[in-house]
């Protein structure tokens, strides 16, 4: 049980680990049923889900929580927790903050067009980082 939780925390964007954390502490205090279980966690469009089955009677808070630690993580940078948005590059999407977007494409400008489009569109969104 110890590899396989193990194996789940490795997976998961450090900068999502904090919040996920904090939805399982939630979860805990519903008094689910032994059988409920968490069977997937992963990105979808640039936010974290997380597939379960079983909550019970508790279906309903069980989905606030989740639907809350999604919300949450769709405005939080995966890599380092601090606020972020969404990035869509090439298809690909990715909630990143202006550091770490920094970090992944480096100088943008030499970069296509909609590097540097969104580039510059992030730094009116993080205006306090110039």
């Amino acid at each position: 049980m110890r590899n396989q939780k193990e194996n789940r925390r490795a997976k998961l964007p450090r900068g999502w680990r904090k919040i996920y954390r904090y939805a399982l502490l939630e979860l805990k205090k519903l008094d689910l049923p032994d059988s409920f279980r968490i069977t997937a966690v992963h990105e979808t469009d640039g936010s974290l889900t997380v597939e379960y089955r079983d909550a019970g009677d508790r279906e309903t808070a069980v989905r606030k929580i989740l639907s809350a630690l999604k919300k949450q993580s769709a405005s939080t940078c995966r890599d380092c927790g601090r606020q972020g948005r969404l990035c869509n590059l090439g298809g690909y999407s990715l909630t990143l903050c202006h550091r770490c977007f920094n970090k992944y494409y480096g100088d943008v400008s030499a970069g296509s067009s909609e590097a540097v489009y969104l580039a510059e569109k992030m730094k009116s969104w993080f205006r306090w980082y110039y």
